[in-house]
């Protein structure tokens, strides 16, 4: 954790990538980690980029505790762990948000690493509130940010503002995990020029994208043929502490899904 991660560019993530074409990896990181730096070098590690799968922790807040381990080893705040596949062993990532977007895209006009500072050039802060506390948000919205919480999503860098990504919803996803006046912290780096707009969360859109993310991955392995897809192992679920019987009212929602594309065996 007291040490940068290599840049991209680095022979050590390709000796990483054991000069796989697409190697897979499963890393979990603490919210203070320099999680895209991470992702960045793990991409650069294959031939044709990577496959990475993994989650994000959830800090308690006044404790430095560790959130992340290996072999019962825990590791100081700001660190990362992981496993890399290699052989004939590989993943497909299916990846469901179960979010709705809420208010107007704003560009991040400063932001430092996992601090949004400024929105539109105003405090990051004040637009926050504006979000909660204006009519950009209806009654079930409000219930909603109050029994989950407001997230952020973050737009594909280089997208504009009026691009049907942006316009449509195609957001990274993530949490608010500290405020800093005069901005918050998110769980994920953010730069000058990203572009930034609130989300709840909302059990409807959850179940829509979960089927939509599972009926892609299907088609993605019927297209490929069984030589090249393999044959499915094991299905490995990473699962949203908001997620769950909290979100749909009853247990193993993602996991009935989940476990499709493992075969009924």
């Amino acid at each position: 954790p007291d040490e940068a991660p290599p840049p991209s560019s680095s022979e050590a993530w390709k000796a990483i990538g054991r000069g796989q074409d697409t190697p897979s990896y499963v890393v979990f990181a603490d919210g203070f980690a320099p999680v895209q730096s991470i992702l960045e070098g793990l991409d650069s590690s294959g031939k044709a980029g990577a496959v990475v799968a993994g989650g994000i922790s959830c800090p308690t807040f006044g404790v430095e505790s560790p959130t992340v381990a290996i072999n019962g080893k825990g590791y100081p705040r700001g660190s990362a762990v992981g496993v890399g596949f290699s052989g004939s062993v590989g993943l497909q990532v299916v990846t469901a948000q179960g979010c709705r977007p809420v208010g107007p895209p704003f560009g991040v006009t400063k932001a430092n690493d996992s601090m949004v500072e400024e929105l539109e050039n105003k405090p990051a802060m004040e637009i926050l509130s504006t979000i909660v506390e204006g009519d950009y948000l209806t009654d079930q919205d409000k219930a909603l940010v109050e029994a989950n919480g407001l997230l952020c999503g973050l737009a594909a860098r280089g997208e504009s503002p009026s691009s049907s990504s942006v316009t449509n919803g195609d957001y990274l996803v993530r949490q608010i995990i500290g405020f800093r006046v005069p901005g918050f912290m998110i769980g994920g780096d953010t730069k000058k020029g990203d572009i930034l707009r609130f989300h709840v969360r909302d059990r409807i859109a959850a179940l829509e994208d979960m089927e939509n993310m599972m009926g892609r991955a299907k088609t993605e392995r019927s297209f490929a043929g069984s030589q090249k897809a393999g044959v499915p192992l094991a299905a490995l679920q990473f699962s949203c502490v908001a997620r769950g019987r909290p979100l749909f009212g009853s247990p193993n929602v993602d996991l009935e899904r989940v476990s499709e594309l493992a075969g009924k065996d």
